[in-house]
């Protein structure tokens, strides 16, 4: 009997530990991550806030399309774009130079010294710095639809702008824009883009910042992801990534057509001077995911273009919104349809090589759930909008601007500023399996399901084994009376 009550026991206890840790809904996670709005407006071509004798707050105005570096302190600084900076009506090139310290949370913004001496209005240039030194731009798209070639230097120490001329008989990249551009050990690599009459380039640079001078890379295995421009780029290690962007013609992309659009990943090896093409495909393909946060190696982004990327402190690539297909399904007669602004959060795992989901804006006409300023919440998501600025700061990314909706649902350029960070909180949005033992997601449920199973299966075995001992040992008792009896008997007889 206490073998039985033992065995009931301990099947009772572990199918309630299981069951419990399966289906409670409010489980602590510290992967869930939350939005919160920071600061900027929620509505749409705010002019920028600058400091005044009543007020020494500064903020950019509403923009998209700008160029952006990090340096090591983990400070974003921003050039240019299109939108709007001061006493604007209508939007504009820029060519303000704006820095954002990200442990106190101050914007300052430079514009140049008293001489003007400072770069052309421009967007969608290249960009890099040497932490506390300087900060370069190269090329991007001028006010007057012209692609740029030009090299700027802003000294961080004096605050001033120095343009960088050419050296004669020295190899210089072509005008461009939107170029893929990435910063790495004192090194900004180049790729792409296009020239002033929208034709695609394929040729790959790197400009030395200490020496301010420029090489052009030779591919050893000749594969390249070609022609493109509009892609978004990560930098992990000494491995540089590449995501989607325009292969199509400049038309195609100008009008924000789906066509001429790419859903491939590609990496280069700084050490190997190499290509080597990871998913996807470089024509245009829906986007496919399951369920939220789940790994499934069927999971991709599909074609895209101008979306917010960064890096985690694991080397995972991460990007928000952007311009492409979603999980529309384009068909042959409908390629000339337009692209559509997203707002789906995608990672990537590069040791595992898989894409995962981590959810879109569900709210109609995709517009943004502010909620409380500087309240993390699940509840909170940015609007849908493509261009936008990015960057990782101790595990928690920022996303400032870009073109996308207000709150009104107004198409518009945007100035908010928002994070997106890992909080230990209780999820009451989904249901989330948990275990001791760390598992891939695909095994959750069949996992749980086998451990009942064989629990069930050990109870039900031990159950006959004692009932059958018990039957036996009745039988055993019962042939003993009766001998016991019967000799009495014969005895009294």
């Amino acid at each position: 009997m206490k073998g039985k009550s033992l065995c009931i026991h301990l099947f009772y206890v572990s199918t309630l530990y299981l069951l419990s840790q399966a289906a409670d809904s409010k489980v602590k996670n510290k992967e869930i991550t939350e939005w919160a709005w920071i600061d900027g407006s929620y509505t749409r071509n705010q002019n920028s806030l600058l400091p005044n004798k009543t007020n020494d707050k500064a903020f950019p105005g509403a923009r998209c399309c700008t160029t952006s570096w990090m340096d090591y302190d983990g400070n974003i600084w921003t050039f240019g774009g299109i939108g709007f900076e001061q006493k604007q009506s209508d939007a504009a090139t820029l060519n303000a130079l704006w820095h954002y310290k990200t442990t106190t949370g101050i914007w300052e913004v430079f514009s140049g010294d008293q001489s003007g001496n400072k770069p052309k209005p421009r967007s969608q240039a290249a960009s890099c710095g040497i932490h506390n030194k300087f900060f370069v731009i190269f090329g991007g798209f001028s006010g007057q639809m012209k692609a740029l070639d030009d090299l700027w230097l802003f000294n961080i120490q004096d605050k001033n702008w120095t343009k960088i001329e050419r050296h004669a008989n020295t190899l210089y990249p072509r005008a461009r824009s939107k170029a893929a551009y990435w910063c790495y050990n004192g090194v900004m690599w180049v790729y792409g883009g296009k020239n002033t009459v929208g034709e695609q380039l394929n040729d790959f640079w790197k400009l030395d910042l200490l020496t301010l001078t420029w090489e052009k890379i030779s591919i050893k295995n000749k594969q390249t992801p070609g022609n493109r421009y509009g892609a978004i780029t990560w930098t992990v290690l000494d491995d540089l990534y590449l995501y989607g962007g325009y292969t199509g013609s400049n038309f195609e992309s100008h009008s924000h057509l789906l066509r001429g659009m790419s859903s491939d990943l590609w990496v280069f090896s700084v050490k190997s001077q190499a290509w080597n093409k990871l998913t996807g495909s470089n024509d245009i393909e829906s986007a496919r995911h399951h369920s939220i946060h789940a790994v499934n190696k069927n999971n991709s982004p599909g074609c895209l273009a101008d979306a917010a990327a960064w890096t985690d402190n694991n080397g995972n690539l991460w990007m928000y919104g952007g311009s492409g297909c979603g999980l529309y399904v384009p068909s042959t007669d409908k390629l000339y349809e337009s692209a559509k602004l997203l707002s789906d959060i995608w990672q990537y795992k590069v040791n595992d090589d898989v894409w995962i989901w981590h959810g879109n804006n569900t709210n109609k006409h995709g517009v943004a759930s502010y909620g409380q300023k500087g309240q993390p919440s699940a509840r909170n998501f940015p609007s849908i909008r493509a261009s936008a600025v990015a960057w990782n700061f101790n595990g928690t990314a920022n996303l400032l601007g870009g073109i996308g909706h207000d709150r009104n649902g107004n198409d518009g350029y945007l100035n908010d500023l928002w994070t997106y960070g890992i909080k230990d909180t209780i999820d009451d949005t989904s249901l989330h399996w948990h275990y001791p033992v760390k598992l891939p997601t695909s095994m959750y449920n069949s996992f749980t399901v086998l451990c009942v199973c064989v629990l069930l299966l050990v109870f039900i075995f031990v159950l006959v084994r004692n009932r059958r001992q018990n039957v036996s040992g009745k039988k055993k008792e019962k042939g003993r009376y009766r001998y016991t009896t019967l000799a009495e008997g014969d005895q009294e007889m």
